[in-house]
């Protein structure tokens, strides 16, 4: 089952149903690690793969090739983006100057009712950590952020931060350390919460950008990372 990234990326289109599994399945092993970056993507073991036809598998690539995160290359076909120190630093740039932004329209104090939607989401992203269930971990830290700067009330930045945070996860995800490393991150989110609950702005601004930081730093290290007994290694 393709871990549902709605919050991110909108579904694949509906009216290729082949193309779009393809497409979902694909992008789930990718966030995964279990394709890593410059892995080739041949059109022929896919559609065997997927029991579709080269038509669909090369749709499927067209898609993921449209969200930036497969490279399409005359007479090298399809592989798996390999993202540069200098593109990461741009996205986590980027996302950060928006961040920033709409952490400053947040309502302070919050409401209640968006602190406890932010507790939820905290507490479901730390029992994820702890579980070692890391599409609930990615789910779940992405649904606390969304529900964070969407509070601030402007759509378009919301939508960009989220996307520019989805690439950022599928870059992080095959790059991260251990659990430990995660944890340090859901201190960050009780942070902000204790933030926003106390109306303290500048707090907040500064967890913002703490953890912003801290998740631009683990992705852009190139190391192995464990994961239920399984060492990934980097291409």
């Amino acid at each position: 089952m393709a871990i549902p990234l709605r919050f991110a990326a909108p579904p694949f289109d509906a009216e290729e149903p082949d193309s779009a599994a393809v497409a979902a399945a694909l992008e789930e092993d990718i966030l995964l690690g279990r394709l890593l970056p410059r892995e080739r993507l041949l059109g022929e073991a896919l559609a065997a793969r997927f029991r579709v036809s080269r038509n669909a598998v090369r749709r499927a690539l067209a898609l993921l090739a449209q969200r930036g995160i497969v490279t399409l290359a005359p007479n090298r076909g399809a592989q798996v983006r390999d993202f540069t120190e200098d593109e990461i630093a741009d996205l986590v740039e980027t996302r950060a100057v928006l961040q920033r932004h709409a952490a400053g329209q947040l309502p302070l104090p919050a409401p209640p009712a968006l602190l406890a939607q932010l507790e939820a989401a905290a507490a479901a992203h730390l029992a994820a950590i702890r579980a070692r269930d890391l599409p609930a971990v990615l789910a779940a830290n992405a649904t606390f952020h969304d529900t964070l700067f969407r509070a601030a009330g402007n759509a378009v930045v919301a939508d960009a931060i989220a996307q520019l945070s989805w690439l950022l996860t599928i870059i992080r995800a095959y790059r991260m350390s251990d659990p430990a490393t995660l944890e340090a991150g859901a201190l960050g989110h009780a942070d902000m919460v204790a933030a926003l609950r106390a109306g303290d702005g500048g707090r907040l601004l500064a967890a913002v950008a703490a953890h912003g930081s801290s998740a631009a730093i683990i992705a852009a290290r190139r190391m192995s990372w464990r994961w239920k007994g399984e060492v990934v290694r980097l291409g």
